[in-house]
């Protein structure tokens, strides 16, 4: 029968004993998990980084991995920070290696390989041709977290204008970034700048944001010789995996523009909200 997680085990009426089952601590742990990975912490500790010779250092960090997706049933994998040693490319060619768990907790290296063969990824990273040891090799991999049932996986993207400077009216793509998400969700997105005229005739700016192309959301922004704020926030649904969002700016009208650069900063920010039902 089911025991409660955490409460002593029992001698039954027969003898026998009723206690805590690897099988439900893995069904708790199922369910505290929206998807295998990475479990939060400090994000910049959690990258991978080459050494002076043919091996990769890997931080201490905890992995959450499914046991069976379909019964919701998982396990925590602790690693300590380790140094996995790696062979030498080949000629000298450049390599993707993937930095991964197994479920015996033991990190391994699958080399010229852009996915594991089991487990959970912990990083992607690209040998340059002619490297004499892995220093130089560079991640090209976003990190995916295990994210607690419902949390928020917080800010995903974010960009900020250094202000300054003419900004053209014509299409002009101001900042792009892919992101990653574990389940459906509801994003939400900020946009908000203040500007004004080159020149005293004026005109409007706008700011493109999309999503994949597809979802786009417009603000427009008038201006003239005087500062002027402004602000948008939209919201809208995106499903599991990966996206790209942009944000372009487009003028209309005889004058170009310029942005702030004091406390009134031209800033973009793409927020997870939450799983979407």
């Amino acid at each position: 029968m089911a025991h409660p997680l955490g409460l002593p085990s029992e001698q039954l009426a027969d003898g026998s004993w009723a206690g805590t089952t690897p099988q439900g601590i893995q069904r708790v742990l199922g369910q505290m998990y929206m998807n295998a990975g990475i479990v939060p912490g400090n994000r910049t500790e959690h990258r991978v980084v080459g050494t002076t010779g043919w091996s990769y250092d890997v931080p201490a960090l905890t992995a959450f991995m499914w046991i069976s997706h379909s019964a919701r049933r998982g396990v925590l994998v602790p690693v300590e920070a380790e140094t996995v040693p790696v062979s030498a490319p080949v000629g000298g060619a450049s390599r993707t290696d993937t930095i991964y768990i197994d479920l015996d907790g033991v990190v391994k290296v699958a080399e010229g390989k852009t996915s594991a063969p089991a487990g959970v990824e912990i990083d992607r990273m690209v040998i340059p041709a002619g490297a004499t040891n892995t220093r130089g090799a560079v991640s090209n991999w976003d990190i995916k977290y295990a994210i607690p049932t419902g949390a928020s996986l917080g800010r995903l993207a974010f960009w900020a204008h250094p202000g300054s400077g003419t900004v053209k009216k014509p299409v002009t793509t101001q900042f792009t970034k892919r992101f990653y998400v574990p389940s459906d969700r509801l994003v939400k997105l900020d946009m908000g700048t203040t500007l004004r005229a080159t020149g005293s005739a004026g005109g409007r700016a706008e700011f493109l944001i999309d999503i994949d192309g597809s979802w786009q959301r417009n603000l427009a922004c008038h201006h003239d010789s005087q500062w002027r704020s402004y602000h948008g926030s939209w919201s809208t649904g995106v499903s599991v995996g990966e996206h790209t969002v942009t944000v372009k700016t487009q003028g209309y009208g005889t004058d170009d523009w310029t942005f702030n650069t004091n406390n009134f900063r031209t800033e973009f920010s793409l927020w997870d909200m939450g799983a979407d039902d």
